[in-house]
């Protein structure tokens, strides 16, 4: 039987609260990765995440965490907000890494469907993309839920998402399908 990584309390927590944020904010570790690691570690998150290795969060990373947080949600985070609330005996624990259920928002549901659809290989209206939402993700969304969502993850460095303004109507599409030739995308949809 393997022994259980062992790891302090406070490190724990730290690991869990990044974790558990991260998954909220619909933050992927590869998206860390991009945005907070020096060199050519990029399982970093990963490593840290599993229970497998003593890694954890150094200060300089925890402050690159709260700033790209910050930048993805629109509030204000800091390194303080990663570590615990209350006092308690600092002493080594089996590093437990929790599980924590994906969201099930808007920003969710639309990498969902960039990830594992071809719906957005076409420009797509926030109407058609809550329809489709509705229909294939056992929802009960309105346009609403998906209108600020959709226009902020297409804003977003390394977004996954386009958007097109034609004038008359706002379309959303997969940016690796989106063709930024002469001509416009294919919109028959």
């Amino acid at each position: 039987m393997t022994e259980p990584i062992l790891i302090s309390k406070t490190k724990l927590h730290i690991i869990n609260e990044v974790r558990r944020l991260r998954i909220s904010l619909g933050i992927s570790t590869e998206q860390l990765a991009k945005h907070c690691s020096e060199g050519s570690d990029t399982n970093k998150f990963t490593k840290i995440e599993s229970g497998t290795t003593t890694n954890s969060y150094t200060d300089e990373t925890l402050n690159c965490i709260a700033k790209f947080f910050s930048k993805i949600s629109g509030e204000v985070y800091t390194p303080a907000d990663f570590y615990p609330n209350e006092t308690f005996k600092e002493e080594l624990i089996p590093k437990d890494i929790i599980e924590i259920p994906a969201p099930e928002g808007p920003k969710y549901i639309l990498n969902e469907i960039l990830n594992n659809t071809d719906f957005l290989q076409k420009p797509r209206s926030t109407k058609e993309i809550t329809t489709f939402a509705n229909e294939h993700f056992d929802g009960e969304w309105n346009e609403g839920h998906f209108t600020s969502t959709a226009f902020r993850m297409s804003q977003q460095e390394n977004n996954k998402l386009k958007r097109i303004d034609d004038g008359e109507r706002v379309w959303y599409i997969d940016i690796a399908y989106f063709d930024d030739g002469k001509g416009d995308a294919n919109k028959d949809g």
